[in-house]
This record gives structure tokens, sequence and C-alpha cells, in this order.
């Protein structure tokens, strides 16, 4: 009986031991920009670059591109990408419309704007 009553303690005390596993930790999900970090990216490529600039360039971008055609996200492009896009449209737009739809400071605008946004 004492063998039996060791047993039990012995598989009590073994259980209640036990380590529980946890759950993994979640990955913490990387931190959304605001517009100051991009005007902050921007500024790297453009000396004094700044939040008014970004702003009216996403205007600019969110009038004058959404008039043809469905906005594309920014950061889906790289800066070549937007440097080599954007004024080949602004050409064509204002060719085809034949007469000036985007103005130079529009379309540097824009530039700016989009290469701030840009994935790196």
């Amino acid at each position: 009986m004492r063998a039996v009553y060791i047993a039990a303690v012995c598989i009590l005390v073994a259980c209640g031991t036990a380590k529980v596993a946890t759950p993994p930790t979640p990955p913490v999900p990387p931190k959304a920009l605001t517009d100051a970090d991009h005007v902050a990216r921007g500024a790297e490529k453009f000396p004094g670059y700044t939040l008014e600039q970004f702003v009216e360039g996403r205007t600019q971008y969110d009038t004058k591109c959404q008039s043809c055609h469905a906005l594309y996200k920014p950061e889906d492009y790289d800066e070549a990408d937007w440097r080599g896009v954007v004024p080949g449209m602004v050409r064509r737009t204002n060719k085809q419309a034949k007469m000036t739809l985007v103005t130079p400071e529009q379309e540097e605008l824009m530039v700016k704007y989009l290469v701030a946004m840009a994935k790196n």
C-alpha cells in the first residue's frame, strides 16, 4: 500500500510541474508611415521638400491622374518607375487635350509626391 501511495504522489507531483506550452507571440506589424515620414523621405531626395508640397503633389496626383484612369498605389512602384511614367503620361494628356492640362510645376509636384511614397 505504501508503494501505491508513493507512486500516486510521484504522479501528482510530476503532473503539477509539467510545463505548459505558451503560444508564440505574433509578429508586430510594421508601423504605418505618416505624411511627415514621407516628407522626410522626400527631403532626402529633394532638399527643402515640405509638407505643403507633399499635400499639393498628392492633390494633383489624385485629381489629374484619376480623371483618366484608376489611381495606382504609389508604394507599389519605385522611384525609377514614377520618374519614367509621369512625364510620358503628362505629355500624352496635354497632347490629347491640345492644351496644357498639367503644367510643368504640377508634374514636378506629382513626381516628388510619388517618389516620396514609392517603395525603396
